[in-house]
């Protein structure tokens, strides 16, 4: 999620020190614990896709499937359950949502958990909040960990996205996301307007206009 370039000192002789940049940008990993309840969710076989995956967290993340940055996620088919961290940098970002959604519009993903940035203003944010079944404004942020520096508090808070499809009973899969996640923040779930409601939200729109 950082892009700035991390310094640190490694003593190769008694007399010798070098000196070794490394650029973190987007090897932060999610919060152990918090992909623990993903498990959970998903269930036991955790038969799932981690398409922006990388060695250091897939141990953790334990899916059965799963793309690292060699082989380029964004250039796969994304097939069946979904979970999704994607790289928190431009323009990865925006091109890892929209890679999703596409594969969503397809029907080629059954059911998915996407976890981002809480970057309202942002098309892509707009666009996965359209989508998803539920969106969970987690509370606090989330500490974010990385193998060589101390675990990170990002600058914005975190949005869990969920989405299922309708043929999936999507009633009894929201409770048990509720079950799994709702203790974090605040959940909002979509509902089918009822034709009175989307009557009068056009009658407004259409006041508005004047």
């Amino acid at each position: 999620m950082k892009q700035t370039p991390v310094k640190f000192i490694t003593e190769t002789t008694k007399t010798k020190v070098e000196i070794t940049e490394i650029a973190i940008g987007d090897e932060w990993y999610t919060p152990i614990d918090f992909l623990q309840r993903v498990q959970r969710f998903f269930g036991d076989d955790s038969d799932f896709l981690d398409p922006a995956s990388s060695p250091e967290s897939e141990p953790y993340v334990k899916a059965k499937r799963f793309f690292f940055k060699e082989q380029d996620g964004l250039a796969q088919d994304w097939l069946g359950k979904i979970w999704l961290n994607p790289p928190y940098s431009k323009p990865l970002c925006a091109q890892f949502c929209e890679k999703f959604l596409s594969e969503y519009a397809k029907g080629n993903v059954t059911e998915a958990l996407v976890l981002v940035n809480s970057k309202t203003e942002t098309i892509w944010f707009q666009q996965l909040g359209e989508k998803a079944l539920i969106r969970l404004d987690i509370r606090g942020r989330l500490r974010f960990w990385n193998p060589i520096q101390k675990n990170d508090s990002p600058r914005h808070g975190q949005t869990l996205f969920y989405f299922i499809h309708k043929s999936h009973e999507p009633k009894a899969h929201a409770k048990k996301f509720a079950k799994e996640f709702s203790d974090l923040g605040l959940m909002w779930v979509r509902l089918q307007a009822p034709e009175s409601a989307k009557l009068a939200i056009a009658e407004m729109q259409r006041i508005t206009r004047y």
